[in-house]
């Protein structure tokens, strides 16, 4: 296969049709391509949920927002007959129907890809895919890239996101007082997936231990609608300033929060690749299932892991994550 030279491509359409976290992970890709050359213009095709994230990135010149479904063709037409792509670069890290439909849908002189059934039979340049058990999805990105012909600076490879200035700026004032008194950690108790829950009961648990060991401590709740009943039993059963919610209504003002706590303890893995990107130590908490663990554990971060022995996060007794915290907080040199 012969390598694809990158120094005469001018414009690339780009597909990630995927979930919050998978888009802050592939960010790394946009970057490195305009490093190589800003001159070109990336086009992006992701899922409508990533319209937060996303809007502030300096990388991407076009960004068209679909849903899942095969109506998402009819919105991408005018795309299709106003531009015909040196590259398409599909970043789906698993088989997949849509990006099958999309590499056939687009023309493209080269067309990259892991070697997937589905999609290798539309591609010019088909990468054989790292195994999941033992890199990072970041990791599987990179070797996509460098596979194909792109040299990339190991420096990048990385976790990225962008902030909104004046969302980042409206937090930092919000939380700078405290943050001359105290040490902020951040409880994010939302989870994309019943598995990845921890209970009410537990998180008052945690937070118990914690307070009643390190004064010095405040406890910022975060959560998103969802989870609003559970934040509120949580911030009721203290009843007193040391836990507090922090008001989180887009993405965008979840990551600048997270930007400006100590530490974080999380079970979703979203905003363990916020940590990765922003460079937060994180206290991740992960289900039994060793391909999660590896492919989406923090990156490039100080971190401690903590694995449930079921596939339900639930399971990890409060016990494990203090401990967690107390070698943490030695790592950081808190004390």
């Amino acid at each position: 296969m012969n390598k694809i030279n990158y120094n005469k491509i001018r414009n690339i359409l780009i597909l990630r049709p995927g979930k919050i976290g998978d888009i802050i992970i592939s960010s790394f890709v946009f970057t490195a391509i305009k490093k190589l050359n800003p001159e070109i213009k990336i086009y992006l095709i992701t899922l409508q949920k990533n319209k937060d994230i996303l809007r502030v990135n300096p990388d991407i010149d076009e960004i068209y927002f679909i849903k899942q479904n095969i109506i998402a063709l009819v919105k991408l037409l005018p795309l299709k007959f106003r531009k015909k792509f040196d590259l398409l670069i599909d970043l789906n890290d698993n088989p997949s129907n849509t990006s099958a439909l999309l590499l056939k849908f687009f023309d493209a002189q080269f067309k990259l890809g892991f070697n997937f059934d589905k999609q290798k039979k539309y591609l010019t340049h088909s990468i054989e895919q790292l195994n999941k058990e033992s890199t990072h999805l970041v990791e599987r990105y990179a070797h996509l890239l460098k596979e194909s012909g792109l040299e990339i600076n190991d420096e990048i490879i990385k976790p990225v996101i962008y902030l909104d200035k004046k969302i980042e700026e409206k937090i930092v004032n919000e939380l700078s007082q405290l943050k001359k008194n105290y040490k902020l950690i951040g409880l994010n108790i939302s989870s994309g997936a019943p598995i990845r829950k921890y209970s009410v009961e537990n998180w008052i648990k945690l937070i118990s231990s914690l307070i009643n060991k390190h004064k010095e401590l405040k406890i910022l709740i975060l959560f998103d609608s969802e989870d609003i009943k559970s934040a509120e039993q949580i911030l009721n059963f203290f009843q007193n300033n040391l836990v507090i919610k922090t008001k989180c209504d887009t993405f965008q003002s979840f990551a600048a929060t997270i930007k400006n706590v100590d530490l974080l303890i999380t079970p979703d893995t979203s905003a363990v690749h916020v940590c990765s990107a922003l460079q937060v130590p994180v206290i991740a908490l992960y289900p039994n299932t060793r391909w999660s663990i590896v492919s989406f554990a923090p990156y490039k971060t100080i971190h401690k892991t903590i694995i449930s022995e079921t596939e339900e996060i639930k399971d990890i007794p409060t016990e494990k994550i203090q401990s967690a915290f107390e070698e943490i907080i030695k790592e950081l040199r808190w004390k």
